[in-house]
């Protein structure tokens, strides 16, 4: 009678263990199943915002592209233009001297004035016409970037 007491309680206490045992590997299993549902979630979540952001930066680049492309043909025609009016500013100075030189040996041919027997000499002249020539181009572009600043 005692053994069978003692092999009646050691089965009731193995079932009981058993049953805590499978309880406990229940919530176990459970919980690492809601783990691995939370990682799969949180993996698709950041897979979607890569996704995302690798188009953001595809379309951020190809904006960039379009920009510099827009900005390489604006400096391009504004260069072309630039360099049609220093042509045109370079024969201007040019003309400008050849008339200012034209000019000047005009009046010294025609500007000695007789009076009696002294000949006056305009040279005085001569150089208050020489003062009308143009700067070159530079010091008038330095000038003009000097005022802008000022």
């Amino acid at each position: 009678m005692v053994c069978n007491k003692l092999k009646n309680d050691a089965q009731s206490s193995l079932a009981s263990l058993e049953k805590r045992n499978i309880t406990f590997m229940d919530t176990i299993i459970k919980d690492s199943g809601e783990a691995i549902e939370a990682c799969q979630r949180f993996s698709s979540a950041a897979l979607s915002t890569t996704e995302e952001a690798g188009l953001s930066s595809n379309d951020f680049i190809s904006s960039i592209e379009y920009i510099r492309g827009i900005d390489a043909d604006a400096t391009e025609r504004n260069n072309s233009v630039i360099a049609v009016c220093r042509v045109g500013n370079k024969r201007l100075e040019d003309d400008h001297c050849r008339k200012v030189d034209d000019i000047l040996g005009s009046a010294a041919e025609k500007c000695n004035i007789r009076n009696g027997n002294e000949v006056y000499s305009w040279e005085n002249k001569i150089e208050s016409i020489k003062e009308l020539r143009t700067s070159a181009f530079r010091e008038l572009l330095l000038e003009f970037e000097e005022a802008g600043k000022n």
